[in-house]
């Protein structure tokens, strides 16, 4: 008997643009100290979905960076929204690093 899941790599792609790029077309769109909470906010809603996902485990490979990613993300939020320019930089080149490693482990 084979095993089925009610998700995939789509829904993964789905959260990231859903609560990411959103979220970065708000702050491109009105940046401000209230675009900066809100993103926080939706990159963590979008964390939560991302762990409730049942993948298969194909899909789940390398999710943790992913995981990880959305966690960074959401600390240059909140750290931006503070006006902490340093901490926003730094946890923000961590997410993008751990973003382009789970992209090259996945695509390559």
């Amino acid at each position: 008997m084979t095993k089925t899941y009610r998700h995939d790599g789509a829904d993964i792609i789905h959260i990231l643009v859903k609560y990411v790029e959103q979220s970065s077309s708000r702050l491109r769109d009105k940046p401000g100290v209230d675009s900066f909470k809100y993103a926080a906010k939706q990159v963590a809603k979008g964390a939560e979905k991302l762990r409730r996902l049942k993948l298969s485990p194909e899909d789940r490979r390398h999710i943790s960076l992913l995981y990880a990613a959305f966690s960074a993300l959401r600390q240059s939020m909140e750290a931006a929204a503070r006006g902490d320019v340093a901490m926003y930089s730094e946890k923000m080149r961590q997410a993008n690093s751990l973003m382009g490693d789970y992209n090259r482990r996945c695509s390559g």
